[in-house]
């Protein structure tokens, strides 16, 4: 008899729930970590995919969304919005990448084992119930809830020796907000958005980040109007020093001065959205490789929209009141797919809306298939970006009118100044591990295990050089791959340094070296970009092998190894040989005068770009 278990979201406590006799087979990094740890024997699921189908895969699941989400349907329609539409397109992504790669993999996996028993979770249980086998079916745990990538916000604050460190639901960090809306008004009288001055409008702007752009902004005599609804503008005294300072308004919906009166039908509505969305099934039909997942996909849509349906509505006449204002010139966001971001760009029917750049964009023929996860494809007004490379990029590919395209350089990064490290008698090598993502390729566990290895081969070279400091940077995004990487680094040696939300320019301002881990090698991370910035030589180690190069690695701006090369000779190489380390730098410099334009007064010349449009 062939008894197989699917594992996912696995705890310690249902080890005993696995029967020696059987073929076990991890579907996440946590269960992983856990069997291995556990030393009990499992197979991997990451060779049952190919490449080619997990490339098809996210183009079938980008583009199946993108047809739901344009339906033209009253029933399904807020003022002439595609309520699908709102949800955040890479949050919807990474959930059907995930969940339609595990389900394609489970249904390879029946087929070639042919079971007579499966042992799984109950969501596990739900997918295999869905391709209609006759194979006996046991649940033997039912996992946690499947939460999306913003059912909810980390809070992690230090204070001193004391850390914060908890998650929150969207509603408990709506009320936290709204305290902090409430102190804003008391303490900032600039807070009035009738002040008689034009405004720019900034979209889920940090403003510690975006200093000096909110400064240029206010130096023409303009008031910067940050509308923040992910995450509060106000997060620390210095984001509230930065507000005072630059006079920028903080929205919310008192500003407004808005007759609530109007929205008394709200809820009602959301009401007859969601009934219309669950008593019917024209839609949402998903037919990919023949896996019927439909229920499941509807599921997870109403519980979005049961928690959320209520503030897209809200933030729509929210917007249409800010729209229909003439002190507004322009509004800009770093992304064009996230919920506030969409909905103003639906509604804007007045306002301009300009797209910057945020991140360290490369893109060429062999990766522009996942170029949509930088919204490119959204377009319909302005972009700012870096530098020529993606402004010819954005003209070949999607034919952009050049006048549409702001080259303004990075307002983010103007902060960011070369120093020179060699001679510091202790030298910090600051280690970036990429956390895996699933938004392209779904999961692969292969990766994690080359993590592991990657992390202790690390840890020990450097261990054994005396004049080195090692501290690990983890990327600041909530994924829970950050809190594996966390426990192995711990384990290894428990005494390293391990930082997540600390000022990358502050770590880089002190790093001598900096290794980035990249999983996937479909783009670059931004912290390669910010270390050229401050003259830090990098090391990128591949954890996936491929036959294409960066510009970066073309011209050797960045030394780039795969997983299993001897990338500690270089390391060390690099620790020791002046001659060398200055040498790297040069080529630095080199690629950054073909990348970016506008170093030091990026945010001037884009503000003095938007104002003479």
């Amino acid at each position: 008899m062939t008894k197989i278990y699917f594992i996912k979201k696995f705890e310690e406590e249902f080890i005993e729930k696995i029967k020696n006799d059987s073929i076990i087979f991890p579907l996440d990094y946590k269960s992983l970590d856990i069997l291995k740890n556990k030393k009990i024997k499992f197979e991997l699921i990451d060779d049952i995919l190919t490449d080619e189908e997990r490339k098809e895969l996210f183009l079938k699941c980008r583009d199946v969304w993108e047809k739901f989400s344009k339906v033209k349907n009253n029933e399904l329609e807020y003022e002439n919005i595609n309520i699908f539409r709102i949800i955040d397109r890479n949050e919807i992504q990474e959930y059907l990448m995930e969940l339609f790669s595990e389900s394609l993999l489970i249904k390879k996996i029946i087929s070639k084992y042919s079971p007579d028993v499966i042992y799984a979770p109950k969501g596990v249980i739900e997918i295999i119930k869905g391709q209609e086998n006759k194979i006996k079916l046991i649940e033997i745990y039912e996992e946690h809830e499947n939460e999306l990538s913003f059912d909810y916000v980390n809070i992690r604050k230090k204070i001193g020796n004391f850390e914060i460190n908890s998650k929150i639901s969207r509603k408990q960090f709506k009320k936290i907000k709204s305290i902090i809306q409430i102190l804003n008004r008391i303490f900032n009288r600039n807070n009035n958005l009738d002040n008689n001055e034009r405004k720019i409008l900034f979209f889920e702007f940090d403003p510690n980040l975006y200093k000096n752009l909110l400064k240029q902004v206010r130096k023409i005599g303009y008031t910067p109007l940050l509308i923040n609804f992910r995450k509060p503008a106000i997060s620390s005294k210095i984001s509230f020093d930065i507000i005072r300072e630059t006079k920028s308004i903080v929205f919310s919906p008192e500003i407004l001065k808005i007759d609530k009166t109007k929205f008394h039908k709200i809820e009602e509505k959301c009401k007859n959205l969601i009934n219309f969305v669950e008593t019917n099934n024209d839609f949402l039909e998903f037919n990919i490789f023949d896996l019927k997942l439909s229920k499941i996909i509807k599921n997870q849509i109403l519980r979005i929209l049961n928690e959320r349906l209520e503030e897209y509505i809200l933030q729509i006449n929210y917007f249409k009141l800010l729209d229909e204002r003439n002190d507004i010139i322009a509004g800009i966001s770093l992304n064009l797919s996230g919920e506030t971001e969409m909905i103003f760009s639906k509604i804007k029917k007045n306002t301009q809306m300009i797209l910057l750049q945020h991140g360290f964009s490369n893109y060429y023929d062999f990766n522009s298939y996942s170029d949509i996860l930088d919204d490119y494809d959204l377009l319909n007004g302005k972009i700012a970006v870096w530098g020529n490379p993606l402004r010819d990029y954005l003209i070949k590919k999607y034919n952009c009118n050049e006048k549409d395209i702001l080259v303004s350089g990075s307002p983010r990064h103007e902060n960011f100044t070369p120093n020179l490290k060699i001679d510091l008698s202790k030298k910090n090598i600051v280690i970036t591990p990429r956390p895996l993502i699933k938004h392209v390729e779904g999961t692969k566990l292969k990766l994690q295990l080359r993590y592991e290895n990657v992390l202790e081969r690390l840890i020990l070279s450097l261990k054994n050089i005396n004049n080195v400091n090692i501290i690990f940077k983890l990327h600041p995004q909530q994924n829970t791959h950050n809190d594996i990487m966390k426990s192995i680094i711990k384990k290894l040696d428990s005494k390293i340094i391990i930082l997540q939300d600390e000022s990358i320019k502050g770590i880089l301002d002190d790093t001598y070296l900096l290794i980035n881990i990249s999983p996937d090698n479909l783009d670059a991370s931004t912290v390669i970009f910010e270390s050229m910035l401050t003259n830090v030589p990098i090391i990128n180690i591949k954890l996936q092998k491929n036959n294409w190069e960066y510009e970066f690695e073309k011209n050797g701006a960045v030394i780039s190894y795969n997983y299993d090369s001897n990338y500690e000779d270089e390391i060390l190489n690099l620790i020791n040989s002046k001659t060398d380390y200055i040498k790297q730098i040069s080529k630095i410099n080199e690629f950054l005068e073909f990348y970016l334009k506008n170093k030091q007064n990026a945010s001037e010349e884009l503000i003095r770009l938007i104002s003479n449009n």
